[in-house]
């Protein structure tokens, strides 16, 4: 079982060689029963082939890259070994007898487990706390045992048992994430195992503004996320035209222009958004004076109608005489309007 070996001839008092002249069978490995494995504890199983030697002097057998507990020669074509624990996947086993070695790929795996429960399931945006994840053959010890949230890794994983590992989560903002545990070369996930809590909203200071220009405010809340990578406002259905991040419980919004009413506010960090209504009002705004006060009845004569907050462009400035709307509106300014009367005969009207 020495693979190639000298041959050596004497005659008289000389001796003649060739080298490499004489090789011997390598172990030749043909099944192993049984192939898989519970991840508990050592397992046994018997290999199967030939040219194992006819006796038990040097024969060994490993599994991957560790040596087995134990080789138990049998006969020249069989060997009982039983290899340490494992923790998922599928092994090469090898077999060498003397100084030759014989090897099957594929030949021994582990069962790889699965993720069961996350205790704690919900967190804060902030991270750095802590999670339980339970399942099975989750590892024998804490040299391989490591977890992720999504694609970012725990900031630090531990081993407890075969079926526990705590993780230290990262700070997130992504809404429910998978989790996955990796133990040897196998991966155990779970989906939807780990949420972040979603932004709240508490107060907005100042919540009434002029409709004069843009307007800055502060939103206080919570899980603003730890840092400004994502984080979005709007004020009812119009982006911010900045979101500048302060701190996990505040931010500083500079809106665009209004022309009255109530709005919802609404602050979006990674995929998850908190609002709260009612929040920002612009001044309604009055009118002042109408100019051309006086018309005839044959209508399609223009007024002007001055006031505050007729709005910043045309695109929703109307105006009505009593319940008849203006044959034409035309704004020309935050502060007046041109308005086309229609026909009319009714005294004096409300505009």
């Amino acid at each position: 079982n020495f693979g190639t070996r000298r041959i050596s001839v004497t005659a008289g008092g000389s001796v003649r060689s060739a080298t490499e002249a004489l090789s011997y069978n390598i172990p030749l490995l043909s099944a192993l029963l049984p192939q898989n494995h519970a991840a508990m504890g050592p397992v046994s199983f018997t290999v199967s082939g030939a040219s194992f030697t006819v006796r038990d002097y040097t024969l060994r057998a490993r599994a991957g890259g560790t040596a087995a507990e134990f080789s138990d020669w049998q006969s020249d074509t069989s060997v009982r070994v039983r290899s340490s624990m494992g923790v998922g996947g599928t092994l090469r086993v090898v077999v060498t007898a003397g100084v030759s070695g014989g090897s099957v790929t594929e030949a021994l795996s582990y069962d790889v487990g699965a993720l069961s429960t996350v205790w704690y399931a919900n967190r804060a945006t902030t991270g750095s706390l802590s999670i339980i994840v339970a399942g099975t053959a989750l590892g024998h010890s804490t040299f391989t045992a490591r977890a992720r949230v999504g694609g970012s890794a725990c900031e630090a994983s531990l081993w407890i048992a075969d079926s526990a590992l705590l993780c230290r989560t990262a700070a997130g903002n992504f809404g429910t994430r998978r989790i996955s545990v990796t133990a040897g070369g196998s991966v155990r996930s779970a989906t939807e195992a780990l949420s972040y809590n979603i932004p709240l909203l508490s107060a907005l200071l100042p919540q009434n503004h002029a409709a004069m220009g843009p307007v800055s405010f502060t939103v206080s809340g919570a899980s603003f996320t730890v840092r400004d990578y994502t984080l979005r406002a709007r004020a009812g259905g119009t982006a911010a035209e900045f979101s500048d991040w302060q701190s996990d419980t505040s931010v500083r919004v500079r809106s665009s222009m209004g022309v009255g009413g109530t709005l919802r506010v609404v602050v979006t960090a990674g995929v998850s958004g908190g609002s709260v209504t009612e929040a920002l009002s612009y001044d309604v705004g009055a009118l002042s004076t109408v100019w051309y006060a006086n018309r005839a009845t044959t209508g399609s004569l223009s007024i002007i109608v001055a006031g505050t907050a007729l709005g910043h462009s045309t695109f929703t400035a109307r105006a009505r005489v009593g319940g008849s709307a203006c044959e034409a509106s035309l704004w020309i300014a935050d502060s007046a309007l041109l308005c086309r009367t229609a026909a009319g005969n009714f005294g004096t009207r409300r505009i």
